[in-house]
């Protein structure tokens, strides 16, 4: 039996206005039709790839956008907003149609996906920041629902993910690359992403199993992999890390450890893992972790000469804490104050220190 598309609507200039961000045509006619709200709206376009998924598309692609959604991929954050108030489902499903030919089997294939917003624009489109300054919740569980029917065959196929972070690392493998993941990270942390979200829900050490070469019970295969790891857990820290809760202050402090006590550090490499644990170490607000682990040689000489409760480092935790942990670099930026000081809230380490009170 063939799948069936849902009920949709054509009005070219509702859809035209949401995208040119014209927001007082679209809350007119919403409010004398408020039954478009949540409609989907028949367009058609000419694209090849569609954010971050991967498989290919053959134009014309059919696509059934809600109001919010098409005004998502062009930035249109005021009718977005507007939309939100009136009390639009953000999160309503929509629909993408594409009609291909299988040059084997000469027949013809038709898939339809039912997918989130979200899923519609990458991290670094103009929609996924729109979507983080409305409030777009990017820990809500992703649900994608794919049709591909051939002939008389329907298959259905269903994939979940527990995050917009899930999702993006499976639907495209060229993430699974250190290197473009680490990019990933730094690009959806500048635009919006919560970094406490996302080492709330991320296991840091398991991260570093599956892409960072890990062995667990082990250490890292080789010492590019640890350098990776490091500039992985900078990136949260320059993105407002916190380690005020107990359970992502222990992710981050047992991945940072699992840097530090890798066995053939270079002298280099050895000073760079020891910065970081210097960086973690002026973040943290508890130091049951540090001092249950205050026997190693790493730590024993390092508790001894640096001052947890020193002004500097008490101020530091607190004004983080008040920045925030998102859009954390753009909001330091903006901040009054010099150079020097925003290095040392972004970096949080003694090499950036200048007086602060």
């Amino acid at each position: 039996m063939p799948f069936e598309l849902p009920e949709y609507v054509i009005n070219r200039n509702l859809v035209k206005a949401s995208q040119r961000n014209n927001a007082s045509y679209v809350v007119a006619l919403l409010r004398s039709r408020p039954w478009l709200q949540d409609a989907l709206f028949y367009t058609e376009k000419d694209l090849t790839s569609i954010g971050i998924l991967e498989q290919p598309y053959k134009p014309p692609v059919i696509c059934l956008l809600s109001l919010f959604a098409h005004a998502m991929l062009t930035g249109s954050r005021l009718v977005m907003k507007k939309l939100m108030e009136l009390g639009g489902d953000i999160y309503k499903h929509c629909y993408i149609l594409n009609v291909m030919h299988d040059r084997a089997n000469l027949d013809v294939v038709c898939r339809m996906q039912e997918l989130p917003p979200i899923c519609l624009c990458g991290p670094s489109d103009v929609g996924f920041q729109a979507l983080l300054e409305c409030g777009y919740d990017v820990q809500k569980p992703i649900n994608i629902t794919s049709y591909t029917q051939q002939g008389e065959l329907v298959e259905r196929t269903l994939l979940n993910y527990h995050s917009f972070w899930e999702f993006c690392l499976g639907m495209s493998k060229q993430l699974h690359f250190p290197q473009n993941l680490l990019e990933f990270t730094q690009t959806v942390l500048h635009n919006g992403y919560d970094c406490h979200d996302l080492v709330k829900y991320v296991d840091l050490c398991k991260t570093f199993v599956r892409f960072f070469g890990l062995i667990p019970g082990k250490s890292f295969r080789k010492i590019g992999d640890t350098i990776q790891a490091i500039d992985f857990i900078h990136t949260l820290v320059n993105h407002g890390l916190c380690l005020r809760d107990k359970p992502i202050a222990n992710n981050v402090n047992r991945a940072v450890w699992e840097v530090v006590s890798y066995p053939h550090h270079t002298a280099n490499t050895k000073l760079i893992a020891h910065q970081l644990l210097q960086t973690v170490y002026h973040l943290s607000w508890d130091l049951t972790f540090f001092r249950k682990h205050q026997e190693s040689e790493e730590l024993h000489l390092f508790l001894q000469t640096s001052d947890h409760e020193k002004l500097t480092w008490r101020c530091l935790r607190l004004i983080r804490l008040c920045i925030g942990t998102k859009f954390f670099a753009q909001r330091v930026k903006r901040l009054m104050c010099p150079m020097e000081i925003k290095q040392l809230i972004t970096e949080a380490n003694k090499h950036a220190v200048v007086r602060l009170c």
